[in-house]
């Protein structure tokens, strides 16, 4: 099969293409061996996403069109009049570029030097049925006896990764809540039989905020657990440190709560958010936590230690709380957060509020319930 575009003088030209990790929206990479099969793909998953909510203009780059002058060659024909399909494509260019024989330089410019037949204007189907082609034995052949020329419908474009044809599927978001959105295309596409050998994978802004949840994930992790090691080694047991991680789970209650109310999406920057509330309500819980070890240190009985230590703590843990919702209130209540999102000031503010308050009620509820099971199981080794 040769294709060429309509018109007499025809050019061609391969462009490498980059698949760029910064493309702001939905953009997905079907990737298979069989082209037919990935078109096939491509229109599965467009007819099944085109109507997920804030997400618009979905399309592959197969969408666009053009009309090109299609030439499918039979080779039983061709053989029947001594030629191959391989000849009679030949043929064809020679007759639409002709052939490059040498370059020459002129005033200092190299400049090709093409060599091919003189023949009218290829500007109509009849006129290129028309062309003969010389085969095997010298007769001349005409092209519409070994070929069906017909203007169809073709691709503006070829496009190639890794020498294999793909097909990319794009969109665009229309809301914030991106994360939600690409949720409910995977939810979707998961649902679909795709042909077999077909594949596909993420770019672009889907990709990046993928990761970024993966790297931020493994970094709360990662800091929670470094928290406990610090706490451990200052207080020198494994009780008091393990109570003030009973208070950390809240911080998800308080700034889910705030992004719900205040319609803000779970991106990025709320994650951001989240990570420095491990700091932030880790220090509150230990400068409650200090004081009651100090208390027992002196003889008093766990309950008394518990409550004294709220007592005399809840004034600098509440100016802490304070000063720093009253430093994020700004850039929460702002309808443009700049390079860093509102949303992060929301997370924090109603985490660090719901937090502050639970650490004075958690912390030392699950505090004294490790010490009775700690006691208890004292008593039973003694036994």
């Amino acid at each position: 099969k040769f294709t060429s575009d309509l018109g007499p003088n025809v050019t061609s030209a391969l462009t490498p293409l980059s698949i760029s990790s910064g493309y702001s929206g939905l953009f997905l990479v079907l990737k298979g061996s069989e082209p037919q099969a990935l078109r096939e793909a491509g229109d599965m998953i467009i007819a099944k996403i085109r109507d997920v909510p804030g997400l618009a203009d979905v399309k592959t780059n197969l969408s666009a069109v053009k009309p090109q002058v299609s030439i499918d060659i039979d080779p039983a024909v061709a053989a029947k009049k001594a030629l191959n399909p391989a000849m009679v494509a030949l043929a064809v260019r020679q007759m639409i570029d002709g052939d490059n024989i040498m370059d020459v330089v002129l005033d200092g410019k190299t400049t090709p030097v093409n060599l091919g037949l003189k023949v009218d204007s290829l500007t109509t189907l009849d006129t290129i049925k028309n062309q003969t082609i010389t085969n095997m034995t010298g007769e001349e052949i005409k092209l519409s006896d070994v070929a069906t020329v017909a203007v169809k419908p073709g691709p503006t474009s070829i496009q190639r990764l890794n020498q294999q044809e793909y097909v990319s599927i794009n969109g665009r978001f229309t809301t914030d809540n991106s994360s939600a959105v690409q949720k409910e295309v995977e939810k979707r596409i998961k649902e679909l039989t795709l042909p077999a050998g077909v594949t596909y994978y993420s770019e672009g802004e889907s990709k990046a905020m993928s990761d970024g949840f993966k790297n931020l994930g493994m970094a709360m992790a990662l800091a929670v657990l470094l928290v406990y090691m610090v706490m451990l080694v200052a207080f020198g047991e494994m009780l008091a440190p393990l109570a003030i991680l009973f208070s950390l789970p809240f911080i998800f209650v308080g700034g889910l709560g705030g992004l719900y109310l205040s319609g803000d999406s779970l991106g990025v920057p709320a994650m951001v958010g989240f990570l420095m509330l491990i700091g932030i309500v880790v220090t509150n819980a230990i400068v409650y936590m200090d004081r009651v070890l100090h208390n027992r240190s002196n003889g008093l009985k766990i309950q008394e230690a518990l409550i004294e230590a709220g007592a005399t703590r809840l004034r600098p843990i509440l100016m802490t709380a304070i000063a720093t919702i009253c430093a994020l209130l700004p850039l929460a209540i702002s309808s443009e957060g700049g390079l860093i999102s509102r949303s992060l000031a929301i997370v924090v503010i109603s985490g660090l509020t719901t937090s502050t308050v639970l650490t004075l009620v958690i912390v030392p509820v699950a505090y004294e319930v490790l010490d009775a099971i700690r006691g208890k199981i004292m008593r039973t080794s003694a036994e």
